[in-house]
């Protein structure tokens, strides 16, 4: 009797949430926004050491912040980070202990940190790159210095390391290909605005860093990853300074040798942002031009290109992930309209064909930063709003929701099944019948009415359905699933027992 009256009493909270239009309407298609702590606007970077132990770093109102989870995000809480840091833009794991993030620190008060993105796009730069820099925290120039920091208790706390050269301004991606080795790039600014972007390399974990590419045509590197022990990848934007905005373009610097020699390879209009490998030899490219998001990829280590994919229309992708080993990966960004949103594509073909269109937050004005593929299905996307509340997407399905159609027979009415097996762990089957060609939803509530999962958002033929729900990455207890479709609406209850 005490568990119907708590079943019923949900239920009732559920309807006058419903009737006071409390319900968001997010597109994640088994993607989980995961909890986040307040006062946290950008997550731009997240790393984990196995499934269960991550972390996960950014900024918020000028200051730097990080997070670390021991039980695969279901619970993130705040790292210690130096009082002083600005932002932290990329972060990377050696072991369960160990692991260095890269960015910088305020050399003032952030209330003395005066904006000067008009200033520099005066100079002519472009407006991905002056985006980018106003998204990671780099939009007040002149107060801030590099900041290198590392963790020995697996990202609760972070301390500065090392001691970077004097004039580098910036740290803006990172990589390690063990303990000591490792490769970060920068940003330098002076007072007159000018930019410039360099490589820097470590042999001793961080310690010390020699400067192994510094070129005048180089503004800004966006990523840089080992491909193995000699190989190296590096994305940057840059030109000829005669004429900034007719001779600028994406560069992609490959080194064969630790970073001792870099060829370039120069990409006129494009504007490189991510770089991802499945094994040696094939590579992808995330990349924007005029309003497009693009894919290419390459076949022989990095030596020729191919374009593979165009996402059309009011785009920016920001990152490509893929498990290595495999043809699976995905891309994310932001496409814009009104407001922005935040979306997310799949490939298991090497990027042959890419999924339909996820939207991963159709509330808006959550833009996407960075990303992890831990398996094939078990995947991280973050972001946020600089001046709101951090993002963190989470999936273990790959962000794909298997709807079935159940033989040939088309129902005489809208139904919803109860779902089996119930109580579940972490698996269940929903089946729904459909009499009518219109739009249907299917959500998943918790307790509280929020939304934790859409399942299905999109236009159905007449017919039954059955679809898997995985609670993966959910805490246990009771949840409310809810089909929509025309003027029928229905909900039930389900267990969720770990």
């Amino acid at each position: 009797m005490k568990k119907f009256t708590e079943l019923f009493s949900a239920a009732i909270i559920l309807f006058q949430i419903a009737h006071c239009s409390l319900f968001i309407d997010n597109c994640k298609a088994q993607w989980v926004m995961q909890s986040v702590p307040q006062n946290y606007g950008m997550v731009l970077s997240i790393d984990f050491v196995n499934s269960g132990n991550g972390v996960a770093c950014g900024w918020y109102n000028g200051y730097g912040k990080a997070l670390y989870t021991s039980n695969g995000g279901i619970t993130w809480l705040p790292s210690i980070v130096p009082d002083s840091s600005r932002s932290f833009t990329a972060v990377t794991f050696i072991d369960s202990l160990t692991g260095f993030m890269a960015g910088a620190y305020n050399l003032f008060p952030a209330s003395r940190s005066y904006y000067s993105l008009n200033r520099i796009q005066g100079n002519g730069y472009c407006r991905s790159m002056i985006e980018h820099m106003g998204n990671i925290g780099l939009s007040r120039d002149f107060d801030y210095k590099g900041l290198f920091v590392k963790t020995t208790d697996g990202g609760r706390s972070w301390f500065t390391h090392g001691i970077l050269p004097s004039r580098i301004s910036y740290l803006t991606g990172i990589d390690f290909i063990d303990a000591s080795t490792g490769v970060i790039t920068t940003s330098i600014q002076d007072t007159s605005v000018s930019m410039n972007a360099t490589i820097l390399k470590t042999s001793d974990g961080g310690l010390s860093w020699s400067e192994v590419l510094n070129i005048d045509s180089v503004w800004e590197f966006r990523s840089v990853k080992f491909i193995d022990n000699d190989n190296i990848i590096a994305l940057g934007w840059g030109g000829s300074s005669d004429s900034i905005s007719s001779n600028a373009g994406g560069m992609i610097f490959k080194s064969t040798d630790q970073g001792s020699n870099w060829s370039l390879q120069f990409f006129r209009y494009n504007y490189f942002t991510d770089v991802s490998f499945t094994d040696d030899s094939t590579i992808f490219i995330s990349a924007n031009k005029w309003g497009d998001g693009l894919v290419y990829k390459s076949t022989n280590q990095g030596f020729n290109w191919n374009l593979i994919f165009t996402q059309s229309g009011n785009v920016s992708l920001e990152g490509i992930e893929f498990f290595k080993g495999s043809g699976t990966g995905m891309i994310f960004g932001t496409y814009y309209d009104l407001i922005t949103y935040a979306f997310a594509r799949r490939t298991t073909d090497y990027g042959a064909s890419w999924g339909q269109l996820q939207l991963l937050d159709t509330t808006g004005y959550n833009l996407l930063y960075g990303g992890i593929m831990i398996s094939r299905y078990n995947q991280y996307i973050t972001g946020g709003n600089p001046f709101g509340q951090a993002a963190i997407y989470h999936t273990t399905n790959g962000g794909i929701a298997g709807v079935n159609l159940l033989g040939n027979l088309i129902p005489v009415m809208y139904t919803l099944s109860q779902n089996y097996p119930n109580p579940f762990n972490p698996v269940t089957n929903l089946e729904f019948g459909i009499s009518d060609l219109g739009f249907v939803s299917l959500k998943v509530y918790d307790m509280l009415g929020k939304e934790v999962m859409t399942i299905v958002n999109g236009k159905l033929n007449p017919g039954k359905y059955k679809v898997e729900f995985d609670g993966s990455g959910l805490p246990s207890g009771v949840y409310f699933y809810r089909l929509r479709a025309g003027e029928f609406m229905e909900t039930k209850c389900m267990m969720f027992i770990k």
